[in-house]
């Protein structure tokens, strides 16, 4: 357990923990920002890297791209396995940032740690996790004495198999499951160091060193154990580990490890001081290759004869593929293929992501909702509480929202919500039946004391009067997810604003999510309203605003080129082919983004471009030409001569031309002696080809400039000058309206993010004002 403490806006660089366990970190105050990746893939012993902090961003081949992002609140916790690289920032303004982080090793994650081996054993943060951490899990002790110059590791593996299946498996069927292993942790006289309460691997692993535990706790150790065990081995995913997955497992662990401590023999002393094992940077490795090489070839059994090939393979090169999956036929590296007796098909490769033992990720589910008075949230039948942990609120909006300069209410939800869930809600109106009462400013207005509440959740669900169903009668198990609320009548909006209700949202908290104030269709009347909704993904998968209705793949495709930022202003320049569209950008601070907006929340801030011409001209100069040459520097073929008044028009002439694409203007005398009518323009396709009937003679007097026509990808540009601040992070987000009215799914929009930071003081724009208090004074005119 660690407990960490960060000042405002201190954090740590890109890097790889030392811990051959998951990682769990618990937020307790402040918010702090998480980035993280999977560990890049690693070829072959020279391309290993510095994964300490910020090794990643110094080594010119590598990168740091993250996959995942979240801003942790207090309360929230992050869970990962190892391998993931991970770089953090507390972006909490003034307080200190307080978490704490359990490094937890059993369960293990051993499916992800079997897909991801070949790699993480390269890694030299925690590559000794193979022999320190992982090898009882895979072998159960029963490894044999494996040699690094044993070559034939394929029948080695077999052996072994061969020999767990005979120990482990009770019922004769030659495969194993977790009851079976559980079993052989229990009885087996090999298998007592598992059952020893001082010398237990996983106690050891899970708490101090030779620390003694009861039986209840080593007897739930064994069961994790047995279960990671079955995972690790067991290839296609149905629960139990035959002698073929045991022999691919442990042939792919046999080879893994023996290039290990190839890599340990050949780089353990080029070691920096003070590191756990080794770690040898990019530019180090490369320079250290050959020494691997030749110890490889020396220690790996491979005589004079054996090809390049064959050496880079075995010391890892092929065996970790793009997508993090690992194949059967990456391990097996000996000169003569083992037949294995396999009934069916190859079982399939799963990702990594997919396969891993332990969620990536815990965090809370959160709505943000309002009443017009007051309003009650429940889930599936369960009344959700307040969260009040929040100080702000992250609503896509580009200025603080908080509790205190608003009317909403933040609700802690129990888990994400999935189809068939109920959300409902009970407001209340506890205004005036006479009507309320607003000043104008010169003039007193009564308007009438309509209800209203509004809901947005992160997971597009809003407050919409197309999918919420409300009615004024108190019926018994309302909230229930079984209750049927089919013969309710649906929601009616009742708009905010100046028409309605001018003293809603005043602070504009809502302005940024499409969600709509809802009542039943007496908002006067009514006191008290229930309202519910059935989760229903496809609603709101494109959002629940009606974005959907024109989302099309087919609509006008587009990417942001580029962004240039000022202190409070951005210049987009986006590339689109489409004449005739309309394409909107908004950016979103990231410390206020709720989620992605959806196609029709960016087109109402207003931020567009149309789209007219998708092309632009220029002319540029040859000017390696001699302006006294009648030919070009780059020949180009004749098209025709022609008279102009001047240079322009012979550009003309070039545009309104077939394949024209340079010109030769005579400022001065003419492109042939002896014409009676002057000409002065010549016309060239852009092709070199041949220049016989370009011109006949060069006239001394002549002056000829050449120029090339040009035509690019026209940039669109959008300005967005108000509502930034200065040194902050911002998520710019683009859709475009095609002329048929097809708007960007929401999927391309989130996948065509671009992220930036505009110039000026760090972050200086959300830093709260300083209060100003007047002691006293007088003025004189």
């Amino acid at each position: 357990m660690e407990f960490w403490l960060q000042p405002a806006r201190a954090g740590t660089l890109a890097h790889n923990d030392a811990y051959c366990v998951n990682v769990m970190s618990v937020q307790l105050s402040g918010f702090k920002r998480w980035k993280l990746m999977p560990m890049p893939k690693v070829n072959y012993i020279a391309e290993m890297f510095d994964e300490f902090d910020g090794g990643i961003r110094r080594d010119p081949s590598r990168s740091f791209e993250p996959d995942y992002e979240y801003i942790l609140g207090p309360g929230e916790g992050i869970l990962f396995p190892p391998g993931m690289m991970h770089e953090t920032l507390s972006v909490s303004e003034s307080e200190c940032t307080t978490s704490v982080t359990f490094n937890i090793p059993i369960p293990m994650s051993a499916r992800y740690i079997r897909k991801l081996l070949p790699r993480l054993s390269l890694s030299t943060e925690f590559g000794d996790c193979l022999w320190d951490r992982w090898a009882n899990t895979v072998t159960l002790g029963m490894g044999g004495s494996w040699t690094d110059e044993e070559l034939d590791g394929g029948e080695v593996a077999g052996e072994v198999a061969e020999k767990m299946i005979i120990a482990v498996d009770r019922n004769g069927d030659r495969q194993l499951d977790s009851d079976e292993v559980l079993h052989w942790l229990k009885t087996d006289p090999s298998a007592q160091r598992f059952r020893d309460p001082k010398h237990n691997p996983d106690a050891r692993l899970a708490f101090s060193r030779g620390a003694s535990l009861g039986e209840e706790a080593i007897e739930s150790l064994l069961v994790l154990r047995a279960e990671d065990c079955i995972a690790y081995w067991d290839g296609d995913g149905d629960g139990v580990a035959t002698k073929e997955e045991l022999h691919d497992a442990l042939w792919q662990w046999h080879v893994i490890v023996t290039r290990r401590r190839v890599a340990d023999l050949a780089l353990g002393n080029q070691a920096e001081p003070g590191t756990r094992g080794f770690r040898v940077r990019a530019a180090a490795a490369a320079k250290l290759f050959e020494k691997i090489y030749a110890s490889g070839r020396a220690r790996s059994g491979f005589d004079g004869n054996s090809n390049e090939e064959e050496l880079l393979l075995f010391l890892g090169h092929g065996v970790d593929h793009n997508d993090g999956r690992v194949c059967l036929t990456d391990v097996r590296m000996k000169r003569r293929p083992v037949q294995i007796n396999r009934s069916g098909p190859e079982p399939p490769l799963v990702p990594y992501r997919d396969a891993m033992f332990l969620s990536v990720i815990v965090t809370v589910a959160r709505a943000f909702a309002e009443g017009d008075s007051t309003i009650d949230l429940y889930i599936n039948g369960n009344q959700a509480p307040l969260d009040q942990t929040l100080d702000v609120f992250a609503m896509n909006t580009n200025y603080e929202i908080q509790g205190v300069n608003s009317g909403v209410q933040v609700f802690r939800l129990a888990s994400e919500l999935v189809d068939g869930d109920v959300v409902a809600v009970r407001a209340t109106n506890t205004k005036s039946t006479e009507g309320v009462e607003v000043d104008s400013g010169h003039r007193t207005v009564t308007y009438p004391s309509y209800g209203g509440w509004i809901l947005a959740m992160p997971n597009f669900i809003v407050s919409s009067a197309k999918h919420w169903r409300c009615t004024s009668e108190a019926l018994q198990s309302w909230t229930a997810q079984d209750f049927n609320d089919t013969t309710w009548p649906p929601a009616v909006e009742n708009p905010g604003g100046g028409s309605c209700c001018p003293w809603r949202d005043q602070n504009k908290a809502w302005a940024a999510v499409n969600a709509e104030w809802l009542w039943t269709a007496d908002p006067v009347t009514n006191r008290t309203v229930y309202c519910r909704y059935t989760v229903n993904t496809v609603d709101f998968a494109e959002g629940m605003d009606g974005s959907g209705q024109n989302a099309s793949v087919l609509a006008p495709a587009f990417r942001i080129q580029n962004i240039r930022p000022g202190s409070s202003w951005l210049t987009l320049e986006i590339n689109i082919t489409t004449i005739g569209a309309r394409i909107y950008c908004l950016p979103i601070n990231l410390l206020y983004r709720m989620r992605a907006p959806t196609s029709r929340e960016i087109e109402q801030a207003n931020y567009f471009t149309n789209v007219t011409d998708v092309t632009e001209e220029s002319w540029e100069e040859d000017t390696a030409s001699d302006h006294g040459s009648n030919i070009p520097a780059a020949s180009s073929a004749h098209i025709q001569f022609t008279l102009t008044a001047d240079m322009e028009e012979c550009r003309q002439r070039c545009r309104a031309a077939v394949n024209c694409r340079r010109i030769s203007f005579w400022a001065e005398g003419t492109a042939l002696i002896g014409q009676v009518n002057r000409t002065n323009c010549q016309l060239l396709e852009p092709a070199a080809g041949s220049v016989s009937s370009m011109v006949t003679a060069l006239d001394a007097t002549s002056v000829i400039f050449h120029e090339v026509r040009v035509v690019r990808e026209k940039l669109q540009t959008i300005d967005i000058q108000d509502g930034m601040s200065a040194g902050t992070e911002y998520e710019v987000y683009c859709t475009v309206r095609g002329t048929d009215g097809s708007t960007t799914t929401q999927r391309e929009i989130a996948g065509r993010m671009m992220r930036i930071i505009t110039t000026g003081c760090f972050n200086c724009g959300v830093q709260s004002y300083p209060v100003v208090t007047i002691r006293g004074g007088f003025v004189t005119a």
